[in-house]
């Protein structure tokens, strides 16, 4: 899978957690997210959308099925460091058949981000 993590609140101590200095608000998230799905289709494999969805803090150790409607990817540790995230995930599948995934950075285009985010804080400001 490949998956876009961003915090559903903001937090100031997610800016330390991260190494941040800057929370950028998506004002246009399944816009935004569209936008990304265009640039990722470029540079990988895709067979589409998944899904976007918060995380569900638990434990990972589950069966998955009928017993169990969480999805493994946005299962995150039960561990108060990772609830004061308030992790969202956008998850797009890959195309059947492919050996490895391989990590990529993605770089929109600056009038893309300006059209769909915006700064909403700053650290120590």
């Amino acid at each position: 899978r490949y998956i876009y993590c961003m915090s559903e609140k903001h937090n100031k101590v997610l800016y330390d957690v991260f190494e941040a200095d800057t929370c950028i608000r998506i004002k246009s998230p399944y816009k935004f997210m569209r936008a990304l799905y265009l640039v990722l289709k470029e540079k990988t494999h895709l067979s589409g959308w998944y899904c976007l969805s918060p995380c569900v803090y638990c434990s990972r150790m589950q069966y998955y099925g009928e017993h169990n409607a969480y999805y493994p990817a946005i299962i995150k540790p039960k561990s108060n460091n990772y609830k004061i995230q308030k992790e969202v995930r956008a998850i797009w599948l890959p195309d059947a058949g492919l050996p490895q995934l391989t990590p990529c950075n993605v770089y929109l285009d600056k009038k893309l981000i300006t059209r769909y985010c915006e700064i909403f804080s700053v650290k120590n400001k």
